[in-house]
């Protein structure tokens, strides 16, 4: 089983009256292979790939399937097995296939006509099956071509997407897809015009209408080019010596360090090289460091197009670094309309230097909570803590903290808290 996503439906069908002792032989390199499955239909003398995409066909002609099998021994016994996509495996038809020689040596072409009473929509599945003379047995992969027969289809679509997420992450966006009846197609992701993702073929009906899509959502620094007329924000690049506070926004608690890493740009590249889309060709709209897009969602099926109104997807850096040499300004990051997109929800610094300075940290209402003082609220390690943290209310708002102690060779601290972190905040390194 292979699962592509974090999530995905697996239907699990017992078939009482098949045969599954052709699957548990050992690998033999007598076995047949077939390969090269193509079709024809009617009098066409094009050959069509199965899996070509957005290809399909109306039912009103016989097709022609066609294929190659290697096998060290002459095979004795081809069939064609064919269901409506979407049936039940076990239920096939099975047609006899023509066996003819090849010039090279251990090959032939296999072939069949597919009657026109077997085609029916929304699609129609074949395989091919070889049995050699040494009874060993082996089947192809199964194919399926959409067939579309009359009008009157109805079709509506549906797109449930998120309205803000961290760039860097995996936008994950689910199409509904709803029919008057069954269809075989494939869904887009459309961002700012360009095809981002297509998902496979698949059939679309009551039981099974959701296609689920996804897009690796660039960080600022992954674009090329941006307009020097609009305004970004790039972070500090932290170097040896200074000293940061990383305000963390919500939804990215695994997301510690700012930038890309290398796996990140690699898994970017990937998708761009498989979807074959220019990252230049999307460029968002800009406010600080809020990168927005317009998402839509198109379906495939046969010769109809049909896509969803625009939606906006509000992105964010996961983390924003800061030196303490300044005082932090926390705030709620915006779009370009000014409506709130994300909050911080943690504080984070470490520090690894002289021991004889210590982090000393103010809140915007000017009350201490870190620090060597007797006035500050947690002057040592939280370690000994219930849950390793100390709450404190304050200022209308409850604040839990960790800290490592003065001692401890890597200083450190986070302050958390359920409701937005905002306002000026003092961190400053003191002299014991």
């Amino acid at each position: 089983v292979n699962i592509s996503g974090c999530k995905d439906t697996i239907v699990i069908t017992e078939f009482e009256d098949y045969d599954t002792s052709i699957y548990k032989q050992p690998y033999d390199p007598n076995r047949p292979q077939v390969f090269d499955i193509k079709y024809q239909v009617g009098n066409d003398p094009l050959q069509i790939s199965p899996d070509t995409p957005g290809k399909f066909i109306t039912g009103e002609e016989p097709i022609t399937v066609s294929g190659i099998v290697h096998s060290t021994s002459q095979p004795t016994r081809v069939e064609l097995r064919t269901i409506t996509a979407g049936g039940l495996v076990s239920e096939y038809a099975a047609i006899v296939m023509n066996i003819e020689p090849m010039d090279t040596a251990n090959t032939y072409r296999v072939s069949t006509e597919i009657p026109r009473h077997f085609i029916q929509p929304p699609g129609i599945t074949f395989w091919i099956q070889a049995i050699n003379e040494k009874e060993l047995i082996q089947q192809s992969e199964k194919q399926t071509v959409g067939v579309i027969r009359g009008g009157g289809l109805d079709i509506k679509i549906e797109l449930d997407s998120m309205p803000n997420q961290a760039q860097g992450t995996l936008y994950s966006p689910i199409a509904y897809i709803f029919s008057n009846q069954p269809l075989f197609g494939s869904v887009s992701l459309i961002v700012n015009n360009q095809t981002v993702y297509t998902s496979p073929e698949q059939i679309f009906d009551l039981q099974n209408p959701a296609a689920l899509l996804e897009w690796k959502i660039p960080k600022s620094k992954d674009y090329s080019e941006i307009s020097s007329t609009q305004e970004t924000i790039k972070p500090t690049i932290e170097k040896p010596g200074f000293f940061e506070t990383v305000v963390k926004e919500i939804t990215s608690f695994f997301d510690w360090l700012m930038g890309n890493s290398a796996q990140d740009k690699n898994s970017l590249k990937d998708s761009v090289k498989e979807n074959g889309f220019d990252i230049n060709k999307i460029v968002p709209t800009i406010s600080g460091s809020v990168l927005s897009y317009q998402i839509s969602a198109r379906v495939n099926v046969y010769d109809r197009v049909l896509a969803t109104t625009s939606t906006t997807l509000n992105t964010f850096p996961s983390t924003i670094s800061s030196t303490i040499s300044e005082p932090l300004n926390v705030d709620s990051m915006k779009d370009y309309l000014g409506n709130d997109v994300t909050n911080a929800i943690l504080l984070y610094s470490s520090y690894k230097g002289d021991t004889n300075f210590h982090y000393r940290v103010i809140s915007p209402g000017g009350n201490c909570l870190i620090g060597q003082s007797d006035q500050c609220i947690v002057n040592e390690s939280t370690v000994s803590l219930k849950g390793n943290m100390k709450s404190v209310d304050i200022e209308s708002q409850i604040f839990r903290i960790k800290y490592s102690g003065p001692e401890n060779p890597l200083e450190r601290f986070t302050i958390t808290s359920i409701d937005p972190i905002v306002g000026k905040w003092n961190i400053t390194l003191e002299s014991s």
